[in-house]
């Protein structure tokens, strides 16, 4: 199942710090629309439009006891080896 993509639209004085930012925030993006644009103060700078899905599972929600069970090799509701 594929999620919808979301867009978001950021301002900046560096492109490149404004694309390594949103790639370590949403992973894969992509560039929907990037124009120059005057900044508050004057300064020039970018402003970029990308789109990104949300980072999905393939794995049902459980409960987080249930998850490090799995992740110990034990059933959930087991005691994992110490």
């Amino acid at each position: 199942m594929s999620a919808k993509p979301s867009t978001v639209t950021v301002t900046g004085p560096d492109r490149g710090a404004l694309m390594a930012n949103l790639t370590v925030r949403f992973g894969r993006v992509e560039v929907v629309s990037e124009r120059q644009i005057a900044l508050p103060g004057g300064g020039s700078g970018w402003e970029l439009t990308v789109e990104h899905r949300p980072f999905v599972s393939n794995v049902a929600a459980s409960p987080v006891g249930g998850v490090r069970a799995r992740l110990r090799g034990t059933s959930s509701g087991g005691t994992a080896p110490a």
